[in-house]
């Protein structure tokens, strides 16, 4: 994560504080785009939270949304070009 702090533009130790206590895991997930409707109580992945702290997604890949505690709308997740 001292990488991620210095790209930006943080001190490389910024992070240190938050990762004291880690579980290390990596995991590639695509998440595709919902093409038309889906069927009534269709779910995706599911509502779920990530155990991670770090989430890197490719510039223009649509379908992943977040829905802020206390939130009722989820919100699309997009990574600009």
């Amino acid at each position: 994560l001292s990488l991620c702090g210095q790209a930006l533009g943080l001190d490389a130790h910024y992070f240190e504080a938050a990762c004291r206590h880690h579980c290390n895991s990596l995991r590639a997930i695509h998440y595709y785009p919902v093409e038309g409707p889906t069927a009534p109580g269709q779910l995706r992945c599911g509502a779920h939270s990530d155990t991670g702290s770090l989430t890197l997604l490719l510039p223009d890949s649509p379908g992943l949304q977040i829905k802020p505690r206390g939130a009722s709308e989820w919100i699309p997740v997009c990574c600009p070009a």
